[in-house]
């Protein structure tokens, strides 16, 4: 029986057959792995950028956050330096004004003195 079988060349054709279908099987099944492999590795990029992109969008948040605070207290700055300098005029002022006034008394006691002086 089985010298028949081997020399049967239906019973060949058939397990060559078989053995083809079932390379092909195997071949299909590392195609689909494969694949599937494949778009686990996108799905798995995928996530991976749109956790940079997150980082990267919270990173500039943050940065023109500490941008707008730096400007916010340089005008803060620029406000009460200017504040000071407008006090120190006025207190310049005020002192130059006490000045004058103290000036027109000596000049009017001159004056006066003179006058007292003139008549004596």
């Amino acid at each position: 029986m089985q010298r028949v079988c081997a020399e049967s060349e239906e019973l060949r054709t058939l397990r060559e057959a078989l053995a083809a279908a079932q390379l092909n099987r195997v071949r299909s099944v590392q195609r689909q792995e494969k694949e599937l492999l494949a778009a686990h590795e996108r799905s798995r990029q995928a996530e991976l950028d749109a956790a940079m992109e997150r980082h990267r969008q919270a990173e500039e948040e943050r940065l023109a956050r500490e941008e707008q605070q730096r400007l916010e207290e340089a005008q803060r700055r620029r406000i009460q330096l200017n504040d000071q300098l407008d006090e120190r005029e006025a207190r310049r002022q005020q002192a130059y004004e006490e000045h004058l006034r103290e000036r027109a008394q000596v000049c009017s006691n001159m004056v006066a003195l003179r006058l007292h002086l003139n008549f004596v």
